[in-house]
This record gives structure tokens, C-alpha cells and sequence, in this order.
């Protein structure tokens, strides 16, 4: 499979070729700048690497940014302090990653080991240049969370709307904001959460009603512009694309 870039509007969608080298393009992941360059995580499987793409339409530029341990799968992106943040999941070890540019050179590093561990990672960065990460834990069933500022270390603990039937949580910070808020959807309600250098009670924010949700199959919860909520969900029985929000 190639790395595909879609772009464009209801009915005037067009799609062009980032990576077509080898089996590539699988758990990719997403950011724009203020520029309007692209950001993209990706895992090439033929090679078992993370990979990374940036440019613009018709202008991209691909390199292979860690490749010890099958790592790449599960990649989420983040933009902050002029750098690039990926949080990924490494096959080998069974274990969360994350990787940076943040020193200038790509450098990659374990945030956590203990068992099967960092799947389903979601990076978020805030504007005093903290990292977070909420990823899930095979092995217990619970969602972690991690976050160090800098080349400090990290700093790892629960989150608080953890069970194990959850889907996908997502990191968000506001632009110019240092709180991070923390959603999951779990039994048909979107939950948020709020970190500001400890979690506050989960409760839930709104309720937003999926079709055919499967958990596995949630993307999101994410939040746009307004602050409307959104979210995804795929039904493979049925092939069916639905979305819903709220706000």
C-alpha cells in the first residue's frame, strides 16, 4: 500500500501519492502549522519502521525516523516548541515511544514498560512545551497517561476514565493553553477530562449517540474550532461510515 494525501471539499476531493515505497502509509497520523505544511506519522511495513512525512500538495519530503524494535504502529503527531512529537507503539518490546526532533536531530525513546503497553497512544503538547501522552495497557485493561517537560523525565500515572472497554482516548490542548483535556467515548457518552499538574474527576461533558459503534472502531472524540464535539465510527460487519457531534 502507498501513503495517499486527500485534500479538497464535498465533491471535489482529490487524492495524490506521499510514500509509495514499499507497504507504507498504515496508522498514520496528521498535524498542519500555521504555515500550512503537513505533518505526517506514518509505519512502513515493509521495513517495520516509523516514518515521517512533511511538505505541502505536490511536495513532500519522506525519512524513517526510528527503527529499532518494529516501532510506528498506533502513530499520533503533535506540533509545539518547533518540534515535531510522535507517540507511537513498538512491536518487539511491547512498549509505549516516543519520538522528537525536538533537539534538532530525530531521537527516540521507551516512556513506559510494563507488559503490552502504549497502545492507541494520543500526543498532545501544551504551550509551556509539556508532553502528554494517554495510551492503553493490554495488559491491565487501563488507560496510563505520561508527560515530561523538556529533557526531564517522565512522569507516569493512571487516567481517571480508564476501563477497559473503552476506545481511543484523545489528548487535546487548546492553542496557547498549558491544561490538557483528556476525551474517551465509552458507553455511548463522550467523557472529558482535565489535567493541570493533576486529573480532576472524570464526569461526563455531553452525550453524542453513535450508530454501529464499535469500540474499537471510535476515532476521536475531537473538538473543532467552536468547540463542537465529533466523532467517527466504522461498523466492518455492516461497512458502514457514521458520525456524529454535538455541541
Amino acid at each position: 500500500g502507498d501513503l495517499l494525501h486527500s485534500y479538497g471539499a464535498v465533491g471535489a476531493w482529490t487524492t495524490e501519492t506521499v510514500d509509495g515505497t514499499g507497504d507504507v502509509g498504515q496508522h498514520a497520523s496528521v498535524a498542519m502549522d500555521g504555515a500550512g505544511t503537513l505533518h505526517i506519522a506514518y509505519f512502513d511495513a515493509s521495513n517495520s519502521d516509523l516514518k515521517y512525512a512533511v511538505g505541502t500538495t505536490g511536495n513532500f519530503t519522506t525519512t524513517t525516523v526510528d527503527s529499532a524494535g518494529a516501532p510506528g504502529l498506533h502513530a499520533s503527531i503533535a506540533l509545539g516548541g518547533g518540534a515535531v512529537h510522535i507517540a507511537h507503539y513498538e512491536l518487539i518490546g511491547s512498549d509505549a515511544k516516543y519520538t522528537t526532533n525536538q533537539g534538532g536531530a530525530w531521537a527516540s525513546e521507551v516512556v513506559e514498560t510494563d507488559g503490552t503497553i502504549g497502545i492507541r497512544p494520543s500526543i498532545a503538547v501544551t504551550a509551556g512545551g509539556t508532553v502528554h501522552m494517554i495510551y492503553h495497557s493490554a495488559s491491565t485493561s487501563k488507560k496510563r497517561h505520561a508527560s515530561k517537560q523538556g529533557a526531564g523525565a517522565w512522569t507516569l500515572q493512571a487516567y481517571p476514565k480508564s476501563d477497559g472497554n473503552s476506545s481511543e482516548s484523545r489528548a487535546l490542548v487548546w492553542p496557547g493553553d498549558d491544561q490538557l483535556r483528556g476525551y474517551s467515548y465509552q458507553s455511548q457518552a463522550i467523557w472529558q477530562s482535565h489535567f493541570s499538574g493533576s486529573w480532576q474527576t472524570a464526569q461526563v461533558d455531553r452525550t453524542v449517540e453513535l450508530p454501529y459503534a464499535h469500540p474499537s472502531y471510535v476515532a476521536g472524540p475531537f473538538l473543532d474550532a467552536s468547540g463542537k464535539l465529533h466523532a467517527v465510527t466504522w461498523n466492518g460487519s455492516r461497512n458502514l461510515l457514521a458520525t456524529a457531534s454535538k455541541g
